[in-house]
Formats: structure tokens, sequence, C-alpha cells
């Protein structure tokens, strides 16, 4: 990290080659383990660290990934989050009415737009990067 503020200002700026030392780690909704997900923290955590003693400011940056989906697809993300499995997207604003106490879409009812965080990235962009992912793939036509 000091070497990497150093470089920075002895050249004015990022390398091409900046973005080959980023080290990710990566979270996958629904199919990476607990074990796995709490290592994640830990090395966040530790990277955060690092970085308050090279500039101490409190601040971590996060990035998100909004994804616009009709409200059924968010009821299907919730419906069908499941281990290991991707969710459909159909992208079309279809009648739906979601009954909470079962749990379920259940009648023709007003659809709408909504925005969701598809991917999470936590991190100095620089050095380090903690991915946050939904298991989302979109059908296009």
């Amino acid at each position: 990290p000091r070497h990497t503020l150093d470089l920075w200002t002895n050249n004015r700026g990022i390398s091409v080659d900046a973005t080959k030392s980023v080290e990710v780690k990566s979270i996958r909704i629904g199919s990476t383990s607990r074990k796995s997900i709490l290592a994640a923290h830990k090395w966040m955590k530790e990277k955060v660290k690092e970085d308050e003693k090279l500039l101490p400011s409190a601040m971590t940056a996060i990035c998100v990934k909004p994804l616009k989906l009709p409200l059924s697809d968010l009821y299907r993300i919730k419906k069908t989050m499941i281990p290991d499995a991707n969710v459909l997207l159909h992208h079309q604003l279809e009648d739906l009415a979601y009954d909470k106490e079962a749990d379920e879409i259940v009648a023709p009812a007003k659809n709408e737009w909504v925005c969701i965080p598809a991917n999470i990235i936590i991190g100095n962009g620089l050095t380090w990067a903690l991915s946050i992912t939904l298991p989302i793939v979109e059908l296009k036509g």
C-alpha cells in the first residue's frame, strides 16, 4: 500500500498494469458457503484496517450495480432463492398479486418496475475488492 501511493505520486496516476494487482474475493448469494462468507468478511476487515493505517479516513468505498426489473421478477427471486440456482428474469410487466401468508403469487394485480442491488463491490478498487453477487440470468427477447 505505501509503495502504491509512492508509485502514483511519482507517476501522477495509475499505470495500465494496476488492475492486475487488485486482489478480488467473491460471494455468490445462494451458493457461497457460510464458512467462505465468514472468511471473506474477515479478509475484508483486515484490508480495511490496512487501508486505515495508510490513510485514516473511517471510510470504505462501495459500488452498487442496480438492476431494474418488474416486481413479478423480484417475487420470482424471493421464491426461487435456493442453493446453486440461477433466477431467470422475464423483464416483462405481467399482472400479479402476492399473498404474504401463503408466500406465493396468487392473483392478478398491478405490477411495476423496481430496482435491486444485483452486484455490490466493497473495497479500495486499487489493491483489493469484495464482490457480492445475486445469481441472476437475464432472458433477452
